[in-house]
């Protein structure tokens, strides 16, 4: 939608990208620029929180998005759950240590610098000792972003300087405000963060996602095979998590998993809490927006990242949708 009341706005107005959170329902994001970059619109600055970091820092490298539309098109996500390194002696820290995430993170973004930027970025962070918004621009750019896509509890916070920082979703899910603080004259902002009441996973409907042949690129691309090898290089870690975890289910839970195959995991559970925490913040905040873009995720589970495409394609139709009804 785009707000009622609007300030008269030059073509030369810094224009700013403000990306959300919302897990994966944050890959819409991508859909999003594609359809700005089609129209011409020209972003001079990004702010980004969790899933809006990661999507924002891979854009805001060199200006394009092609390469990790791939990667949500086509990308066996399955194979990224090797990718967790629970570490023994933090387990009362977070679940997920994240040395590996760090690696995908720097396939999809890249291993640089805020300065080496195309466009500048700002990540959004929480400051968990003081439960206060920490914006990071400065230094590397996949630390900024391993911070801002720190779930509580799933991983473990990320120390900065003096204090540890967590997902920056928590405490600003739209960063609007940051966006403005950066010097943008407008503000266009994609929010992801449905209607909690809507469903928040797919467990009781029927699995609609389909998986298409590669229309992008007939061939793997580097960033595609970089995922493979270093999914090849924990090939181990990965079956013996894998087939201790299935020993665990026989031996304790399989009666409770018969009486109860509903029961959420426990990734799920904390995500969805956070979600439903994030989602009238979300709202607040991206009423100050000057363009607003809320793709319909609603269909799309939080950690369906297998269903890329789909996402792609609703933050595209949505951006579309306004970019149509008043061009920037």
């Amino acid at each position: 939608m785009i707000k009622t009341v609007r300030k008269i706005l030059s073509k030369n107005t810094p224009t700013a990208l403000a990306l959300g959170s919302g897990s994966a329902r944050g890959i819409a994001h991508i859909g999003v620029i594609k359809a700005i970059l089609e129209k011409g619109v020209k972003i001079d600055m990004i702010a980004g929180s969790s899933m809006g970091a990661l999507v924002g820092a891979a854009f805001a490298r060199e200006g394009r998005i092609d390469d990790l539309e791939h990667i949500a098109r086509h990308l066996d996500w399955k194979k990224l759950v090797g990718l967790a390194d629970p570490h023994f002696f933090m387990l009362n820290k977070g679940v997920i240590h994240g040395e590996k995430v760090k690696e995908f993170l720097k396939v999809c973004i890249g291993d640089v610098s805020f300065s080496d930027l195309k466009i500048p970025l700002s990540v959004v962070t929480c400051d968990i000792k003081k439960g206060v918004r920490k914006v990071i621009n400065k230094g590397s750019v996949v630390e900024a972003v391993r911070a801002s896509i720190s779930i509580p509890g799933i991983f473990t916070p990320v120390p900065l300087g003096a204090s540890f920082f967590v997902d920056g979703g928590i405490i600003e899910p739209v960063p609007v405000e940051t966006a403005r603080r950066m010097g943008a004259g407008r503000v266009i902002a994609s929010n992801v963060i449905c209607d909690p009441s809507k469903k928040l996973n797919s467990r009781t409907r029927k699995k609609t996602a389909v998986r298409r042949p590669s229309d992008a690129l007939p061939v793997l691309t580097a960033l595609e095979k970089a995922v493979e090898k270093l999914t090849e290089e924990n090939s181990d870690l990965i079956s013996s998590a894998v087939e201790y975890t299935e020993k665990l289910k026989k031996k304790f839970y399989k009666n409770v998993l018969k009486d109860l195959p509903d029961m959420p995991g426990i990734f799920e559970t904390i995500l969805n809490a956070v979600y439903i925490l994030e989602y009238a913040s979300a709202k607040e905040n991206a009423g100050g927006a000057d363009v607003l873009i809320s793709p319909d995720t609603s269909s799309i589970g939080l950690l369906e990242f297998y269903r890329g495409g789909e996402a792609v394609d609703a933050g595209y139709k949505a951006a579309m949708k306004v970019l149509k009804k008043e061009p920037l």
